[in-house]
């Protein structure tokens, strides 16, 4: 289901042409070049740590672009702050943007989950005994089995964009987002449990702290607050905060929905002004003269 965030343009003067040979190459190139490089060195810790922010930028900057090329092709309903990711996608040319930049995402995630092992095992087995390890290796193989079912989900959902009616492309398109959804519930559930289990000399390190007191944020908290953005918009749009200022046709009162009543001939001419009153006057004056003349005339035909 969709909530009617999009507006079909039908105006050639409404419609605008994105130039996608600069926009496509934003999107893809440090994905495609961070990706390339961790899968040709796959133990080099830069290239491990640049795979998390590319997805990130990638992210980002497919929404981003999105949004704004539907917003300047006046593509967003007037009054909708935070439109469905998936309609971002569901017209050209946003949509072969949201095509490229969510198989990006998709390929991010997965080299990421292939190199995860290699960086963080260590720590996460370090200073504890061998029943902890073996436990710690399988949650980290389940985390990955779930990071993987996330990135075929995200990858499903981005190829298989939203239709504005329910339709096979449309069931692809949320099944590969309940996939996406449950996989990454699942591997970033495992993911904090070993994290806070870590005992070596990465626990203490600043960037870890912080690093993992967001995680539990994001993880903890802002799906919950996620569900207020709706809400914020719908009461900034009922508010007239840069939602739609057109002025709202005013409902017919009762009594113009009523037949008017006649009005006698001297209470009209009581609530005329004095210029009214006058022009009256004279043109009663104008009647009776026309009237003498025009019996005069046929009293001398009757003759």
């Amino acid at each position: 289901m969709t909530s009617g965030a999009i507006k079909t343009v039908n105006s050639p003067a409404e419609s605008f042409k994105a130039p996608l040979g600069l926009l496509v190459p934003i999107i893809a190139i440090p994905a495609i070049t961070t990706c390339a490089g961790a899968i040709n060195q796959p133990d080099h810790p830069i290239l491990v740590a640049a795979v998390p922010i590319a997805l990130v930028y990638t992210i980002l900057s497919t929404l981003g672009l999105c949004y704004s090329l539907m917003a300047k092709a006046n593509k967003i309903r007037k009054g909708v702050y935070f439109p469905a990711i998936s309609e971002l996608g569901v017209q050209r040319p946003e949509q072969l943007l949201y095509q490229v930049g969510m198989s990006l995402v998709a390929c991010c995630l997965a080299v990421g989950m292939f190199g995860m092992e290699g960086a963080l095992l260590r720590h996460f087995t370090f200073g504890h005994n061998a029943t902890y390890v073996a436990e710690a290796t399988k949650t980290l193989v389940g985390s990955r089995k779930a990071g993987l079912m996330a990135a075929v989900g995200v990858c499903t959902q981005g190829l298989f964009t939203l239709e504005l009616t329910i339709s096979f492309q449309s069931i692809l398109h949320w099944a590969g987002t309940a996939v996406f959804a449950y996989g990454a519930f699942q591997h970033c559930e495992a993911m904090l449990r070993l994290f806070d289990g870590i005992e070596s000399p990465l626990a203490e390190h600043p960037w870890f702290i912080w690093s993992n007191a967001a995680k539990h944020l994001c993880i903890e908290k802002v799906p919950s607050l996620l569900f207020f953005l709706p809400i914020l918009g719908q009461v900034l749009s009922a508010s007239g905060i840069g939602g739609n200022t057109e002025p709202e046709p005013k409902e017919k009162s009762k009594e113009s929905k009523e037949p008017k009543q006649e009005q006698p001939d001297q209470v009209v001419l009581a609530n005329l002004p004095e210029k009214g009153k006058a022009r009256m006057a004279a043109y009663e004056v104008c009647c009776r003269i026309l009237s003498v003349r025009v019996h005069a005339l046929v009293n001398q035909r009757r003759c």
